[in-house]
């Protein structure tokens, strides 16, 4: 199992990759990428010349880095910018794009865009039927929904050939029960056109969402850290290729260290321990690193 990064600085590529990281992801700023996301700073590379530089040194340490195109949506008129967008970024030679809009995927395959293709979570692939419309769109990888337990992810992987990658879903990064690609939270009233538009996240409501609350970090993290574990080690034991950090707009030291966890985590399922002393070893680095 090898380990998936999102990074939003340059300097934070070597440093991931140095800690165990086998492939990182990030988004750009550009007015082609429709985003969902607040405070996009803090979520994205600034350009395509960043991209390039970061896309070097990933490379020059014998990784991979992708790009994250995943929006829930995109209108009429914003299509033919990303794909102009798209060829550009092919140019600069990174390994992948991370997709959910179905309009890009199809476009993607038309326009002859040479660059493998994994499935976002976002577009919240559950079954055999979605598995086999996707792989029909050339995907060349899924990343499972956030919230798919173990039993869920053994009946897809004997479904497809295809790599899967699933969350390192511990509640310090990422706590929210809700469907990525399918919470209303995540939509936001436009007013004047009188449509609903998945734009932002919970902050532009009056909502206290779990997701980011540092003040509930401790009580959330000595709750669920034994099913968190229980659910690295399943999806380890299934034969899924990837686990993946997927908080790109975290403080730097916040990402350092959950690829500092996950890479000793997955050196001790690499010994084929029992799951109960997987556990205990497991929740013995993450005390000493964590606390």
């Amino acid at each position: 199992m090898k380990i998936i990064s999102g990074f939003s600085k340059i300097e934070e590529v070597s440093n991931l990759i140095n800690r165990g990281a086998s492939v990182l992801f990030c988004g750009i700023l550009s007015e082609a990428f429709n985003n969902h996301r607040p405070k996009l700073a803090l979520f994205n590379l600034k350009d395509l010349n960043e991209l390039r530089k970061a896309t070097k040194i990933t490379h020059d340490l014998k990784k991979e880095i992708y790009v994250v195109v995943n929006a829930m949506d995109y209108e009429d008129k914003d299509r033919k910018n990303v794909i102009k967008e798209l060829k550009k970024i092919e140019r600069i030679n990174v390994d992948g794009l991370i997709v959910s809009d179905i309009s890009i995927l199809m476009l993607i395959k038309e326009n002859d865009i040479k660059i493998p293709v994994s499935l976002s979570s976002v577009a919240a692939c559950y079954n055999s039927m979605a598995i086999k419309f996707y792989e029909d769109l050339n995907v060349s990888s899924i990343i499972l929904p956030q919230q798919i337990s173990a039993p869920e992810v053994k009946k897809i992987k004997e479904l497809t050939n295809l790599p899967l990658e699933v969350f390192y879903r511990n509640s310090m990064f990422n706590t929210c029960q809700q469907v990525d690609g399918m919470c209303l939270l995540c939509n936001v009233i436009d007013r004047k056109k009188f449509i609903v538009r998945p734009r932002s996240s919970t902050d532009r409501f009056n909502v206290k969402c779990l997701r980011g609350n540092k003040n509930n970090l401790g009580s959330l993290i000595k709750g669920n850290i034994d099913s968190e574990l229980r659910y690295i080690y399943d999806t380890y034991n299934i034969g899924v290729e990837y686990v993946k950090m997927g908080e790109r707009g975290l403080k730097s030291e916040s990402k350092y260290l959950a690829v500092d966890i996950l890479s000793k985590v997955i050196k001790i399922l690499g010994k084929h321990p029992s799951k109960k002393m997987f556990i205990k070893e497991a929740k013995d680095i993450w005390k000493e690193l964590y606390c």
